[in-house]
């Protein structure tokens, strides 16, 4: 379904960001341990261009399950993301299909993205 185009306003334009690409992860913290600091940076970033959306200095890989969008995804079918769903979650209790399984995923620093998501649910 299309939406219909933002109005013209001049002096407040209006960006448009979206993603093809999971994003509505719950943090699995059941095991401390398995949170990793990876302190090398990309290939490609330099200090002369320290908030690449490319690039990222550092980052942390923290295990995950991908929630489907009935648990955590979009606010009235736009493409603003909706709420989190409040933590812990407990993905043996929800539906079928609510939780996806557990996969490692990186976290990046805030400069190095265009998306970003400030707060996870998570679950254990």
């Amino acid at each position: 379904a299309s939406r219909p185009p933002l109005p013209y306003r001049p002096l407040a334009v209006d960006y448009e960001i979206s993603t093809r690409e999971a994003w509505s992860f719950a943090l699995d913290l059941s095991d401390l341990g398995a949170l990793r600091f990876e302190p090398l940076a990309s290939p490609g970033w330099a200090e002369s261009l320290p908030f690449s959306t490319s690039e990222y200095p550092f980052s942390v890989r923290v295990p995950a399950r991908l929630l489907s969008n009935a648990t955590w995804g979009y606010w009235r079918g736009t493409n603003i993301t909706a709420q989190p769903p409040a933590s812990p979650i407990d993905c043996d209790a929800l539906p079928s299909g609510a939780c996806g399984p557990l996969e490692q995923i990186r976290l990046v620093p805030f400069g190095s993205t265009n998306l970003r998501i400030a707060v996870f649910p998570w679950s254990h």
